[in-house]
């Protein structure tokens, strides 16, 4: 599957309008949305000045959360930031089909699981509902509610 960002999990962007006072050189701290610019590897972020894609290295650098190197910017010249990272969601079991989950677990609300290997934990005012039939085979402790259905 194609992926955008330093590992084949889910890809996210960040986008950042800045717009130039004039004289502007260089960009950090918060757009004009009050976003603040981060970014954490410059070959996945994209600068544009007006629409048009910088080339970094000739146009601009990249250093700790700063676009800087730029030519002095003409007022309400548009600097837009475009960062690509990563997030995955490990571990996941999806709440439409259920599924085996194995390892301790804690949560408000459980549902459609077939069974538990390992410990199951409603811990103090935390709700959990089972649709059964449900197999619970490791340690069960309930100090909130836990519903069967």
């Amino acid at each position: 599957m194609p992926y955008i960002g330093k590992s084949p999990d889910f890809g996210v962007r960040t986008r950042y309008n800045f717009t130039a006072a004039g004289g502007e050189t260089s960009f950090t701290g918060s757009d004009d949305n009050g976003k603040t610019l981060t970014f954490t590897d410059g070959a996945y972020t994209d600068v544009y000045l007006n629409g048009v894609l910088l080339v970094q290295g000739d146009d601009y650098t990249l250093g700790a959360n700063t676009i800087s190197g730029l030519t002095a910017l003409t007022a309400s010249d548009i600097v837009e930031v475009i960062s690509y990272d990563v997030f995955s969601v490990s571990d996941s079991v999806p709440a439409s089909t259920g599924g085996e989950f194995f390892g301790g677990i804690e949560a408000d609300r459980y549902q459609n699981a077939d069974s538990f290997s390992e410990d199951f934990t409603v811990a103090s005012g935390k709700n959990a509902m089972l649709v059964g039939p449900v197999t619970l085979s490791g340690t069960v402790t309930v100090n909130g509610t836990l519903t069967v259905v």
